[in-house]
């Protein structure tokens, strides 16, 4: 009973490994059918890995080419406002305080340190020296006023250097410049009245006065070209025009031309003006009398 037991034992174990390895056979027996060479393993790894790179490119998403980038990245520092909005938020407010006087305490400083700009102030006179503290003031409220609009603030800004060229007669250095720059600067901390960081409030006012001032030297210097152009073409003419006139009076006759060209030594010269008077006298046909 024992042997019959145990041999049946056997039977079943066989039959169970034969049939995993039918099954074994039917799943795997497609891989491993036929040997596979080297080359075609390698192409297989190829054809798989071709597979996963295309599948993370898709799954990647559209990059843009680096010159679009770059180019986004100008247009929006052009459009960027140079000064910040907290900045223009703390001008603007320092201007709501009074400032009737910002442009004769602003010129006021630098009329106490700079003796040039006293002589300048003296040439002016008194009219035109008010004159100059109320347009300054005028061009500060306007640019106060219209702050986000960077285009505008430069065409008055250089409006304003155009202005000057007619000074330069007057003593006008565009040296002046940085000390008014300097000067706007202090008045606006001033009119903040603490109500600010003191080195956002100088901050904010120096980013707007290089704002300004490059606009308004650019002003200046290009009517400056323009004028000396303009004085260049005007002196030309005034040489042509005497050039001409000249020119016409040499083709006059002048009385010296009658003379001869060698008077003869012995004849005096009051002599020989007269003998040549009298033989043009001579040459010429007598006019007949009309009342005889």
């Amino acid at each position: 009973m024992g042997n019959r037991a145990s041999s049946d034992r056997r039977k079943s174990s066989e039959e169970t490994c034969k049939s995993k390895s039918v099954q074994d056979l039917k799943s795997g027996g497609r891989d491993f059918g036929k040997s596979q060479s080297m080359v075609d393993l390698g192409r297989a790894s190829k054809r798989k890995k071709n597979s996963i790179s295309m599948g993370s490119d898709k799954s990647r998403p559209p990059t843009r080419n680096g010159s679009t980038v770059t180019r986004q990245k100008s247009i929006r520092r052009d459009i960027q406002h140079p000064i910040a909005a907290s900045g223009r938020e703390i001008i603007v407010q320092c201007f709501e305080n009074p400032h009737s006087e910002f442009g004769n305490k602003t010129c006021q400083r630098i009329f106490e340190k700079r003796p040039d700009f006293q002589n300048y102030v003296f040439s002016l006179g008194k009219e035109r020296a008010y004159q100059m503290t109320v347009k300054l003031k005028e061009l500060v409220e306007e640019v106060v006023l219209r702050i986000d609009d960077v285009d505008t603030i430069a065409s008055m800004c250089r409006s304003y250097g155009e202005d000057h060229v007619e000074l330069k007669s007057a003593g006008f250095k565009p040296d002046f410049w940085v000390a008014l720059a300097d000067a706007i600067t202090v008045e606006g901390v001033i009119l903040d009245m603490a109500n600010h960081q003191p080195a956002d409030t100088v901050a904010a006012w120096s980013q707007l006065v290089t704002m300004m001032f490059s606009s308004v030297r650019d002003g200046y210097y290009t009517a400056l070209r323009q004028h000396r152009m303009n004085s260049r073409r005007s002196n030309g003419m005034k040489r042509q025009t005497t050039n001409e006139s000249t020119s016409s009076g040499d083709q006059c006759i002048s009385p010296t031309s009658l003379l001869p060209d060698r008077p003869s030594p012995l004849i005096p010269g009051s002599m020989r003006m007269s003998t040549s008077l009298y033989g043009m006298e001579n040459s010429m046909p007598k006019p007949t009398p009309i009342f005889e």
